[in-house]
């Protein structure tokens, strides 16, 4: 008979350590959608051998010396993200992004651990500064929710010196804090130890930018139902190198207008209702066709102004 301790963990594992695949249904965007932005493939291995699929984004007129390194969320991968990758490119930048273990492109049967995406950021990372286009740049990290918390974590062990900024968007602070967001108050010991193979569970993003004394943006919506901000951007210290940013009406997607966050919110409640429904494939494209993905993932152009005056 399994423990309230062994019930708890199991429950972790299949709501998140699983493979995270496109489902061919919802709309997602592609360098293809954006005329005149560039894509060109970096060949990226886990620490496992794992082929990691992503590449450099980036429009002819980019800033030279500046690069961004771009670490998606939970429950898909970069494509998810291609709205703010371009428009990090649009700004000068260009943007190295990848698909973690077991998501999308990727290969991996599943994520492995949440904690496992410190070691594919590292990764990463170490592949571009081989690689003669990035060796000398200065890398700015950016990042959202599991993302986020990859890169808050990466700080504690980083010891590349050209990493300057992060940008940090709806952060959880730890593992702990992650399973207190997802499930309330509670003893999460057996699911920090899970976690904790990879030797980072008990490293926190708060402890990460201390540690690095890299200048930091963190940005969260106070009513982020998904990571509550007191698990999030209230977990972090504002200093003389850290901006903390809170706004509100955004839930989970700080850089999305209120109008966005709206129609998202609109749109998932009704398409997981009528998956939990059984709806076949054909439904729910037809029910997808009646949204406006252009709208749905529209960007705030007063917070991406603040993230442009940070990152310079």
């Amino acid at each position: 008979m399994c423990s309230k301790a062994d019930s708890l963990l199991e429950n972790y594992k299949t709501l998140l350590i699983k493979r995270y695949d496109y489902d061919k249904i919802v709309k997602i965007f592609t360098e293809k959608d954006f005329t005149g932005l560039n894509f060109e493939i970096i060949d990226f291995r886990s620490v496992y051998g794992e082929k990691i699929y992503g590449g450099v984004f980036y429009y002819p007129e980019y800033i030279a010396g500046k690069t961004v390194v771009f670490s998606h969320g939970l429950g898909g991968g970069y494509y998810n993200y291609m709205k703010e990758i371009e428009t990090l490119c649009k700004k000068g930048y260009r943007v190295v992004a990848y698909d973690n273990v077991g998501c999308f492109h990727s290969e991996g049967e599943n994520i492995r651990r949440i904690t496992n995406s410190v070691s594919t950021l590292n990764c990463v990372i170490e592949t571009i500064r081989k690689d003669k286009r990035f060796s000398f740049d200065e890398l700015f990290l950016f990042g959202h929710s599991w993302g986020a918390f990859t890169i808050g974590n990466y700080l504690n062990i980083s010891e590349d010196k050209k990493i300057t900024k992060a940008v940090l968007l709806s952060p959880f602070n730890s593992i702990e804090d992650l399973c207190k967001s997802i499930f309330g108050s509670g003893d999460y010991g057996i699911i920090v130890d899970f976690e904790n193979t990879t030797g980072l569970a008990y490293n926190t993003v708060s402890g990460g930018i201390k540690k690095s004394k890299i200048k930091t943006l963190v940005i969260q919506s106070k009513d982020d139902t998904l990571i509550k901000a007191e698990y999030g951007i209230d977990k972090i210290e504002k200093d003389k190198n850290v901006t903390l940013i809170k706004v509100n009406g955004k839930n989970h997607n700080p850089n999305y207008t209120e109008y966005a966050v709206k129609i998202l919110s609109d749109f998932f409640s009704g398409y997981s209702n009528r998956t939990v429904k059984g709806e076949s494939k054909e439904q729910l494209k037809a029910y997808v066709s009646n949204f406006d993905f252009y709208k749905m993932t529209e960007q705030d152009e007063e917070i991406w102004n603040k993230i442009s005056d940070f990152l310079g």
